[in-house]
């Protein structure tokens, strides 16, 4: 929508005939039942007549320089000619004539058609996505960065879509609402866009100096998660997180949790929805609330803004290959309980876990077969720092999906002669966090100096 409304496309046809009828058309409006897995919901609705003649002009008045006259006519509600009366008689000899079970089987022939060739081209797409990437550079880790721009600019701009409106000031509004003898956490809300806002927790360990900076862990949720989620179960935290907050902040970590916009279930789908024809995606709202977030963070003394990192869990762990290697104030990322051969989950019809049979229609991503799979996005935060998590008994996908996937990161790392700065952590576990693991790999890389 950017390039392209009706007026626009509809000049590509001039200076051939074109005929607008603005009559009313089919209206459909297709539900589904809340908790059931099943397509999206919407509505078909017929145009308002007036605003068609609208666009009908909008598209005589770009072809007009041309000198095309009469190629586009404009029929009104109440010019169309009912149908002849020898004709309704020949539809319903014909409608008598129809035979619905082929009807059925062709519909499902053309199904089948259609799955086979999207198959055969996903059964093709690793090599597409080697030729895509075969600019980068691995000469040394410097020349790999700068290779890796040109990728991260693209996806941030081709795939996920950029937001370009200025920001809003800050603003930011924080209040105490819980303590603990480790740390002190905060309620923040930061402005970003009119009428979209950054809320989220602020963890600050109450041992800090005078003068003092920290790391910084901005710890993400997963799908209708809130920050709540990832504190302690007393506190109303989910046991998915294991309180990583809360266990990070008493590590001695500056730790903020912000509230992203995937939850109120088809809410939030809608809202990719309406993002996607702007050539934008759940993303852009992402990458928009952190650029703020990191405005934010260079006003607090205590925050080391050369080293913030990453780590997110299901949702959280998506946005962790797709959000931090396009951002170079992440220093480190760890994405938990979703990395995996993310095409193959998103388009393939033969695996259970594929979401082509789930409700999450919101996932999908334009061009990924042809671009990037998740070890191509884990790879463009090299030469930084990069952890997966692996659960054995997610059912995310299949252990050897997953091992498949994230051994081209570990290929990568260490063609560039560094392997020691990626890992992968499999924990005999579900779609959950391992502390443990996420704290060692921070302490090693923020507190260490590596």
């Amino acid at each position: 929508l950017r390039e392209f409304g009706d007026a626009e496309i509809a000049t590509l046809i001039a200076p051939r005939r074109l005929t607008v009828f603005a009559v009313p058309g089919p209206v459909e409006t297709v539900t589904r039942e809340i908790g059931k897995e099943g397509g999206a919901p919407g509505r078909l609705v017929s145009p308002d007549p007036e605003s068609v003649a609208r666009e009908a002009a909008k598209a005589r008045a770009l072809v007009a320089p041309l000198g095309a006259d009469g190629w586009l006519a404009l029929v009104r509600p109440g010019e169309c000619k009912e149908a002849p009366a020898g004709l309704g008689t020949a539809a319903r000899r014909l409608k008598g004539l129809t035979r619905v079970p082929e009807t059925a089987s062709r519909e499902k022939r053309l199904v089948k058609g259609m799955d086979g060739f999207s198959q055969q081209l996903l059964a093709l797409s690793p090599a597409a996505r080697r030729e895509f990437m075969s600019r980068l550079d691995f000469c040394s880790p410097e020349a790999y960065d700068r290779s890796a721009e040109w990728y991260r600019d693209y996806y941030r701009e081709e795939i996920m879509g950029r937001i370009r409106a200025t920001k809003l000031p800050l603003n930011p509004r924080s209040r105490v609402i819980d303590e603990s003898a480790a740390y002190v956490c905060y309620e923040v809300v930061l402005d970003v866009l009119p009428d979209f806002a950054l809320y989220g927790y602020l963890l600050v360990p109450k041992a800090l100096k005078p003068g003092e900076r920290r790391p910084v862990i901005v710890a993400q949720h997963g799908l209708s998660g809130r920050p709540r989620s990832l504190m302690s179960p007393e506190a109303g935290g989910a046991e998915a997180y294991r309180a990583v907050a809360p266990r990070l902040a008493a590590r001695g970590y500056v730790v903020f949790v912000p509230q992203n916009p995937y939850a109120f279930g088809d809410a939030s789908r809608q809202l990719q929805r309406k993002a996607n024809p702007l050539k934008l995606s759940l993303y852009s709202l992402v990458y928009a609330q952190y650029e703020q977030m990191f405005a934010w963070l260079q006003t607090l003394p205590f925050a080391d803004n050369a080293k913030i990192a990453f780590v997110g869990l299901s949702y959280g762990g998506k946005t962790a290959v797709r959000v931090p290697p396009l951002m170079p104030g992440f220093c480190a990322a760890i994405s938990c309980g979703d990395f995996n051969e993310g095409v193959t989950k998103m388009a393939s019809t033969l695996y259970p876990f594929s979401f082509v049979f789930h409700g999450e229609y919101e996932m999908f991503e334009f061009d990924l077969g042809n671009t990037f799979n998740y070890s191509d996005l884990a790879g463009l935060m090299a030469p930084r720092p990069f952890m997966a998590q692996r659960g054995h008994s997610d059912g995310v996908a299949w252990d050897e999906f997953v091992g498949y996937e994230y051994a081209h990161v570990r290929r990568l790392y260490a063609r560039l002669k560094m392997p020691e700065r990626t890992a992968i952590r499999w924990f005999d576990g579900g779609h959950e966090i391992d502390v443990d693991s996420c704290v060692a790999f921070f302490d090693r890389f923020l507190l260490d100096g590596r």
